[in-house]
């Protein structure tokens, strides 16, 4: 859907700013609770739901199949 491309670029940079501000207070939140040394581990936890949450919106993409796409944007382009 080319008319969503601003609202998704903005909700993208709006999450991105998120991360970005919240990850000191998790470093340091996981330093105080399980110490420095497992602070790679508590990174690990959150990649893994990431990846998580990633699969699972691929799957809700995917179950939805091209039922919803208008005709004119289910065609391929041409090519020369």
């Amino acid at each position: 859907m080319p008319t969503a491309a601003p609202l998704l670029t903005g909700l993208a940079s709006a999450v991105f700013y998120l991360g970005v501000s919240a990850a000191p207070l998790v470093g340091q939140a996981g330093m105080a609770w399980f110490g420095a040394h497992w602070l790679g581990a508590v990174g690990a936890v959150f990649i893994a739901l990431g990846l998580v949450a990633a699969e699972a919106a691929h799957a809700v993409i995917r179950r939805r199949g091209t039922d919803e796409v208008p005709a004119a944007q289910a065609q391929p382009l041409p090519t020369e």
